[in-house]
C-alpha cells in the first residue's frame, strides 16, 4: 500500500489589528444609473461608506 502523504499548509499571517481612530475605507461610484446605484447599495449593505457622484442633478441615467 502506497503511503498517504499529508501536506501541511502554512498559517496565513494575522491581519494587524487597526488603530483606534483609523476609518475605514469609503467607495466612490461614478454614475447614479440603474448600475450605479446597484453597485453603491451592495458596497453600502457590506458595511462601507459610499460616496455615489452623476454629472445630472438627477439620479437614474438614461432610465429616468
Amino acid at each position: 500500500m502506497a503511503e498517504r502523504k499529508t501536506s501541511k499548509k502554512k498559517k496565513s499571517k494575522k491581519r494587524k489589528s487597526k488603530k483606534k481612530g483609523t476609518p475605514e475605507p469609503a467607495a466612490l461610484v461614478i454614475g447614479a444609473g440603474v448600475g450605479g446605484m446597484r453597485a453603491a447599495l451592495d458596497i453600502a449593505e457590506s458595511g462601507r461608506k459610499v460616496y455615489l457622484l452623476d454629472r445630472s442633478p438627477k439620479v437614474g441615467g438614461t432610465a429616468s
